[in-house]
């Protein structure tokens, strides 16, 4: 196995870490150690359940439909929403709870906002792994534009449209 080689330099920001290669590191299966016990399995994933906040799902429709999208709840697995630019529908699997259901919503409007249709099926890994905290930067994206200023995260630059 490959494991990189870090190594520690002086910037004007301070001392960081940065990596100047690979080397080779040797591993071993867990059966040929001797410990306390088993290994516990990794936690999981689980889908939130119950009802979303009241009225979320509303005010996230509407900004998906401000955008020119429509909704659909249709049967979907394994994912529990999709975002078709050619189509302008976004799609929420019917399976999902309330509260799991606004969390993809959520999800998805941030592929609106922030996504063209050829960036986002061009790159669609690197536009997923962007959406983890989607629900926080569409609220803050949806607040400011009402109070026309801006969001936290716009002003460190963080946000590109």
């Amino acid at each position: 196995m490959l494991a990189p080689v870090r190594v520690k330099v002086a910037d004007d920001d301070g001392e960081r870490y940065i990596v100047r290669g690979f080397k080779v590191e040797h591993v071993f299966a867990a059966c040929q150690t001797d410990g306390d016990g088993d290994i516990p399995e990794p936690m999981r994933p689980t889908l939130l359940a119950g009802e979303g906040p009241e009225g979320a799902w509303d005010a996230l429709a509407a900004l998906v439909e401000s955008h020119g999208f429509t909704i659909a709840r249709t049967p979907l697995f394994p994912a529990n929403g999709t975002t078709s630019f050619a189509s302008k529908v976004v799609t929420v699997a019917d399976r999902l709870d309330g509260a799991a259901s606004v969390k993809t919503l959520a999800h998805e409007l941030a592929h609106v906002m922030l996504h063209e249709h050829a960036d986002y099926h061009g790159n669609r890994g690197r536009c997923e792994s962007r959406r983890n905290p989607s629900p926080i930067w569409c609220a803050e994206h949806s607040a400011s534009r009402r109070t026309r200023t801006p969001s936290p995260t716009s002003q460190r630059g963080r946000v590109a449209r």
